[in-house]
């Protein structure tokens, strides 16, 4: 008798914030790099959802397993995303059709190293996950780093008040020192000469310290990754962190 033929997973395009944005299909690209997931496939194209790529900096920065459990390649070409945790997890099944504009760049969340697929896959699954009544990109702009934790099913906590600069940085080198996954959220207004972006979210790579060990400034990554300037990062001093300050959310696996 013949073979039974496999289940067709059904996958849903989302719709795009452009009608000069199309799908394209990207199957032949690996989900994830040699050395992958790393904090550096992570790059946001023409959607606001930096508060949803800076809070996957921070887990493949420090838990790059977990990523590892969050996508999976179901081997034709098709990718499961688990979003939530225990009883309320939901799987998300999408294809390797990503958005692109006319010439054939991505749209929205780029390809990683080694044109790695993971990021651009997560946050196509996300808007299926956060909006399936509208299933629309448009849906995901604008929000805030605890929603996306919580998309990943992990419990995380926010601090909006800090009384100075010393405050930020010894709680920043806290948090870091625990291993948490740690993102930073600019306010609307920022002094002039900033080196953020406002109502802007970052990932907090690093507290650096002096010779005898003691923290001088703060390393952050900008999700905007290759568009900015020195992949991302930058290091800036307590001082300009606590006059960007809007609030810190933390999480851990």
């Amino acid at each position: 008798s013949a073979a039974p033929h496999a289940a067709v997973v059904k996958t849903i395009d989302p719709i795009t914030t452009s009608k000069s944005i199309t799908y394209k299909n990207f199957a032949g690209d690996p989900l994830f790099a040699a050395n992958g997931p790393s904090i550096n496939d992570i790059n946001q194209g023409d959607l606001g959802d930096c508060y949803l790529l800076s809070t996957l900096s921070s887990v493949a920065k420090t838990d790059a397993a977990l990523i590892r459990k969050d996508i999976v390649s179901d081997g034709n070409g098709i990718f499961t995303v688990t979003f939530g945790a225990g009883k309320t997890a939901k799987k998300i099944n999408v294809n390797a059709d990503l958005p692109v504009w006319s010439d054939g760049q991505q749209a929205y969340a780029q390809l990683g190293n080694q044109n790695s697929l993971w990021v651009a896959l997560m946050e196509k699954a996300y808007v299926e996950y956060a909006s399936p009544a509208t299933n629309k990109y448009h849906s995901i702009e604008g929000g805030w780093m605890t929603t996306a934790f919580a998309a990943l099913g992990l419990q995380s906590s926010g601090t909006y008040t800090v009384p100075t600069a010393a405050a930020l940085l010894k709680t920043l080198a806290a948090d870091l020192s625990k291993g948490d996954f740690t993102t930073f959220g600019t306010q609307e207004k920022l002094p002039a000469g900033s080196p953020f972006v406002s109502s802007h979210a970052y990932e907090v790579d690093a507290v650096n310290t002096n010779s005898a060990g003691t923290p001088v400034s703060l390393t952050f990554r900008n999700p905007w990754g290759h568009a900015a300037a020195n992949d991302g990062y930058i290091t800036v001093t307590a001082a300009q962190a606590f006059a960007a300050f809007s609030g810190v959310v933390i999480s851990h696996a």
